[in-house]
């Protein structure tokens, strides 16, 4: 391996390494329940580990367990739609003005068992592979403290989510043929300090973590299919048709993925291949949409598309309640919250202060897809713009059906993406890249990377800070606030007291930023091996 080759792995495993680091300490700082859904998925991995059961989509199966401690402790300052029912309990803030409460004190400690309350669970319209999983270790923990249990069940969900990155990056080194693998490799792998959101996304309790370890297996088998020299072998297509049935038992995700890979493989002429990978997959998949439609009455067993059917349908919503501005407005969230999202506080910056790190997400995307047409619809770099497609289909179709019912398409996240970080990253590298030849580019990029740091750095801290009861949302306000002024966030000492209640920062603070600390370094080496790599192409080496 001469050094051209060397020095870009070199960065790649500094960055694979920041990345691991910064998500264990970004979810050992995170209380429970404040990350998106976890609400609904403890409760399910609880139903399943202590009930043994899974429902049909609707049933009052959110946890007695979860409401009781929201009773009692903080969890997220607003919901999204479906926990509406669960607003009202107490606020960071208002908890840590108080002397901590028998009850509180008992609520942290109390074993845990399943109950049904009387509040529906719609995460049950997921598959049930990952909370599956999931049981075993909440069982074996259930005895544990909640921050305790809480941060060994995302510790493991993180461990799907990171060995899913790592299949995506070891992938492009692998089977990408070219001599720019380990500059593609590298800028691959920064993806998570680029693109900040992955971390809330990914590091905590949810089925997405597993979509990630999927989607990496499904990419490596793609690449080495694709890849010009070695010659795709039937297991290889035995092995893609395995884990899209997996995946399509994790999450509907997988409906538009597979349906993209198919695409690929029918374009390459790989019909045998294309036969066995369909045969497969639905063997393995379909049986749970099956049932769902039995129960429902939809494929999916979607809360939006029963509630649409009950309106009367996609197309009647529309026409009742489009606009063009619901639309943009929905399409403008699905990327600014692939940018940043926060967790479930859904606590925010300005917008104003988003469109740095929407520049840095989709310049080298469209350059990507800019330049895409020069090469045949068979060839590898067609397949993650057919998988991408597909599932940013999928993400405008819940923008239409949100539009049809409300008339905002804002209910969107576009958080989801980071399910495909494989292929994204694979077409990021490339794009970027390619933009890099213009001097204008090279300028702006490592300034937009420090940014995406530098920001990822600070709403860390605020986050940790409203965690902790200093800063806060008022009211209807979706912004950060700072009630008793924001020297709060000087006072290190008592942040660290308070959230020690409810989360485990001692371990957490030190990984977290540490890690962003070692993601920018890592950014900051990637980009000296970039000005050299086109200084050597300018002088000919």
């Amino acid at each position: 391996m001469d050094n051209s080759t060397f020095r870009p792995l070199r960065i790649a495993y500094v960055l694979m390494l920041s990345t691991l680091v910064t998500g264990f300490g970004s979810l050992a700082v995170l209380p429970p329940m404040e990350g998106a859904d976890e609400i609904a998925h403890y409760s399910y991995i609880q139903q399943i580990a202590d009930a043994g059961t899974m429902s049909v989509f609707s049933e009052k199966n959110i946890s007695l367990d979860v409401i009781i401690y929201r009773k009692y402790l903080p969890t997220a300052y607003s919901s999204i739609s479906p926990f509406d029912d669960l607003r009202g309990g107490i606020t960071y803030r208002k908890f840590f003005s108080l002397p901590l409460s028998r009850e509180a004190s008992i609520t942290l400690n109390t074993p845990r068992n399943f109950a049904p309350s009387d509040l529906a669970n719609v995460e049950l319209q997921h598959p049930p592979l990952y909370y599956a999983l999931l049981a075993p270790i909440y069982s074996m923990s259930r005895h544990w403290s909640w921050p305790t249990q809480m941060f060994l069940l995302r510790s493991v969900s993180w461990v799907f989510a990171f060995t899913g990155y790592v299949l995506g990056v070891a992938a492009i080194i692998r089977y990408w043929p070219k001599k720019d693998a380990g500059m593609v490799a590298a800028i691959a792998a920064a993806w998570p300090f680029l693109v900040p959101m992955f971390f809330p996304e990914m590091a905590r309790l949810g089925s997405d973590s597993l979509c990630l370890l999927t989607m990496g297996g499904v990419w490596w088998m793609l690449l080495r299919i694709g890849s010009i020299g070695v010659e795709a072998r039937p297991r290889d297509f035995v092995v893609l048709g395995v884990l899209l049935g997996i995946g399509l038992l994790t999450k509907a995700f997988f409906i538009p993925i597979t349906v993209g890979v198919a695409l690929f493989l029918f374009f390459r002429r790989d019909r045998m291949g294309l036969a066995v990978m369909l045969a497969l997959s639905l063997l393995i998949g379909s049986p749970w949409y099956i049932y769902k439609f039995i129960a429902t009455g939809v494929f999916s067993g979607g809360s939006d598309q029963l509630q649409i059917a009950r309106q009367g349908g996609l197309i009647k919503g529309l026409a009742e309640n489009f606009s063009g501005y619901g639309l943009a407005r929905g399409l403008a969230a699905v990327v600014a919250t692939t940018t940043w999202g926060g967790t479930l506080s859904l606590a925010r910056f300005n917008e104003g202060f988003h469109a740095p790190l929407a520049i840095l997400l989709l310049a080298p995307l469209f350059a990507y897809f800019a330049r895409i047409y020069r090469t045949r619809p068979g060839d590898i770099s067609w397949a993650p713009v057919l998988i991408i497609s597909m599932f940013v289909a999928g993400l405008v179709h819940h923008v239409l059906l949100s539009l049809a019912q409300t008339g905002i398409g804002n209910n969107t996240p576009g958080w989801y993406l980071h399910i495909l970080t494989g292929p994204m990253g694979f077409i990021y590298s490339l794009g970027l890249l390619w933009l890099l030849q213009f001097g204008a580019a090279r300028v702006l990029f490592p300034a937009l990377a420090l940014y995406s740091v530098g920001y990822f750095a600070v709403v860390s801290w605020v986050q940790i800070a409203m965690y902790a009861g200093c800063a806060a949302k008022l009211g209807s306000v979706k912004y950060y606030a700072f009630p008793e002024g924001a020297s709060c966030l000087l006072d290190v000492g008592r942040l660290t007291r308070n959230l020690s209640i409810i989360a485990e920062p001692y371990i957490g603070i030190p990984l977290l930023f540490g890690g962003i600390v070692s993601g920018g370094i890592g950014l900051a080496m990637l980009y000296v091996q970039m000005r050299r790599c086109f200084l050597d192409a300018a002088l000919g080496k």
